[in-house]
């Protein structure tokens, strides 16, 4: 069962309701730059432009003016749809009407509008006609392209629900079930706990281990690592009863495992029972130094250096 099966839309996104502008008939002018976005790995690819335009009485017109750069000739446009549409149903389908490079602004006018919220969206692709191989209306997605609304009725931008990154809500200053001991990285470009093709870069996707963010959860090691590597210090059985916690007392960060990424290796080497492998040190012969970690900082070679010490050491 995910842990955020309890956690509310509107905890993670911004508000789902609509906004209300404010004001009545007369002239409003709103600005904007279509396909103008940055997204994320978990984000929607946001190529139009959604507004909310406020007609507050039937008795005067609803006018709608969209034009864009003169250098620019894409066949950009707009969707409009009334405050009973419903796309089940198909109740007054959006209007349209299909300006292009050499002949806009395009417009809208209806002299009895409905009262209510009218949703206008601003696309940013070429539509043109006769899309190769479709036969029949398509569209090429376009830099992005400055633009200006008039309206006769108040206008206000409503913006796509957002996407948090796991590590504003997750993170070591956060409370409860939400603080994390580790750094959590982010879901662009997504990918964390070891590199597996050893080009310097991270391989494994965040759901592989998380599943969905609506339903997310933490998978065990075992999961994936079914069965004890070869030399590994557990062996099976022991090893496929490990719990994750016990696993990263070795490994460190699971977005960021390590071979010996745990805190303290003399801990596991104290004692040579278990399924442990290596020999125990005496610990009692390091003094004050016998909680020493040895990996901390230190290359596999310097470490290779200690080991060889510690063994003529106790020779």
């Amino acid at each position: 069962m995910g842990t955020h099966l309890a956690v509310a839309c509107t905890d993670c996104h911004n508000s789902l309701s609509l906004p209300e502008p404010q004001g009545g008939y007369g002239s409003y002018t709103v600005n904007g730059t279509v396909n103008n976005y940055n997204p994320s790995f978990a984000s929607l690819e946001q190529f139009e432009d959604y507004y909310v335009i406020n007609v507050t009485s039937s008795s005067n017109p609803l006018d709608i003016n969209l034009d864009w750069d003169n250098d620019n000739t894409a066949n950009i446009g707009f969707y409009l749809y009334p405050p009973d549409f419903n796309p089940k149903n198909g109740i007054r389908p959006p209007y349209y009407d299909g300006a292009n490079p050499t002949n806009k602004p395009e417009i809208y006018m209806n002299s009895e509008p409905i009262e209510g919220k009218w949703i206008l969206q601003v696309y940013g692709y070429n539509l043109t006609y006769d899309f190769p191989g479709w036969n029949t209306w398509g569209g090429v997605l376009q830099p992005p392209i400055n633009y200006t609304v008039n309206s006769t009725y108040p206008i206000q931008k409503k913006d796509l629900p957002s996407t948090p990154e796991c590590n504003n809500c997750h993170n070591s200053t956060a409370s409860g079930a939400a603080n994390t001991k580790y750094e959590i990285p982010d879901w662009n470009p997504g990918f964390a706990h070891t590199d597996t093709n050893k080009d310097g870069n991270l391989d494994i996707q965040c759901r592989m281990c998380h599943d969905t963010m609506h339903n997310i959860g933490i998978k065990i090691c075992q999961n994936c690592h079914t069965s004890a590597p070869t030399n590994h210090p557990i062996s099976d059985p022991s090893f496929s009863s490990y719990k994750p916690i016990e696993c990263l007392a070795c490994h460190g960060d699971p977005h960021r495992v390590t071979l010996t990424g745990g805190t303290e290796c003399i801990a596991c080497h104290a004692s040579p029972t278990g399924d442990n492998i290596y020999p125990a040190i005496d610990t009692a012969s390091f003094g004050k130094h016998k909680n020493i970690n040895i990996t901390d900082g230190m290359t596999i070679l310097q470490i290779a250096i200690v080991r060889a010490a510690i063994t003529i050491f106790q020779i």
